[in-house]
């Protein structure tokens, strides 16, 4: 039956993902209609070991270890990081984005320690300024390390695969050992399977092939062919479809020092000199990787890299390396 010059024997997905989406819809007259329904939970479970040791011989040290999971059915509601903030259908949503929260991170360790350097810090001229004691001695080191696993990220189909007009769905992944895996070195590949750019730059990264294209379906290698793209009338998710953030970005590994100083002027009074070094052994983070099978990207591809802690300025989008030099009055 031909209805309006589009034939209705058959529901087509088009050339684009944007094509046909009305048609797909149970009423085509309509579009989006949203229903606002409290389903939403959030479970919390952890374990906190915090190790401490009180300042003795000018050494203080403090650790905290975290072992937590956190699950929900959305962490944020605007859209302004990688979370599925809608379900993929109407038939069960609350199990349709159950599933790991956006933040959630299995291990964070955080340590601290400040050292008072013992040069010159027990001789006489030590708090007159005429001393060379009293510039030199009294120096104390500090850091902050922390270590933290990954946040993890959804894969999406990039196709309505279930016909009801409505995105995020996921698509079927053909291998399980994969799922939950660490999608996280965006370092290029040493053979570039694709011409490189100037200047001479590989742009796929070797996280490609820790979660490759062709291991779902559809897969990356056939996304010409029509026949390749599964779908499931009328299903929140078919079987083998993976769940809401079931892979991991890149974990934490960064380490903060300081060395100061603090020159007392009068009892009351004290002038510290302090240099502070952001990201100190210059570790790279890489960003998020591509997530989306239906794309001209190569899914996993890390097309760069981001700023964990904003360091020194927030605008920077990178965590290089990067110090800065204060002069603090204290009174």
């Amino acid at each position: 039956m031909i209805v309006n010059g589009v034939p209705h024997g058959y529901v087509s997905l088009g050339s684009t993902t944007s094509e046909r989406i009305a048609e797909r819809r149970p009423d085509p007259t309509n579009g989006r209609n949203v229903l606002l329904s409290n389903f939403s939970f959030t479970y919390y479970n952890a374990m906190l070991l915090r190790v401490t040791k009180a300042t003795s011989h000018g050494l203080t040290l403090s650790g905290w270890w975290t072992w937590s999971k956190t699950m929900d059915t959305g962490s944020e509601a605007t859209f302004t990081n990688s979370d599925v903030n809608a379900p993929v259908g109407a038939v069960n949503p609350r199990a349709s984005l159950r599933g790991l929260s956006s933040f959630d991170q299995t291990h964070r360790v955080v340590v601290s320690a400040a050292y008072e350097l013992p040069w010159m810090k027990s001789w006489q001229g030590a708090f007159s300024p005429l001393s060379v004691a009293w510039w030199v001695g009294r120096w104390q080191i500090s850091g902050v390390a922390t270590f933290a696993s990954g946040l993890p990220f959804t894969v999406l189909s990039g196709y309505d695969a279930n016909f009801d007009g409505v995105g995020g769905d996921r698509p079927i992944l053909l291998d399980p050992a994969l799922l939950y895996t660490s999608v996280d070195n965006g370092r290029s590949q040493s053979n570039c399977p694709t011409p490189l750019v100037p200047p001479g730059r590989c742009l796929d990264t070797q996280s490609e092939l820790q979660l490759p294209g062709t291991t779902f379906q559809p897969s990356q290698a056939s996304l010409k062919s029509g026949d390749q793209f599964p779908v499931s009338p009328g299903q929140d998710f078919p079987a083998g479809a993976i769940p809401r953030n079931s892979f991991f970005q890149q974990g934490q590994k960064n380490v903060d020092a300081a060395l100061a100083k603090t020159f007392k002027i009068r009892e009351t009074m004290g002038l510290q000199l302090r240099m502070e070094f952001y990201n100190a052994l210059n570790r790279v983070t890489f960003g998020m990787p591509a997530r989306t099978v239906n794309s001209t990207t190569p899914l996993s591809q890390i097309s760069g890299t981001i700023n964990l802690q904003n360091y020194v300025n927030s605008a920077r989008s990178t965590g290089a390396r990067m110090g800065q030099f204060a002069v603090r009055f204290v009174f």
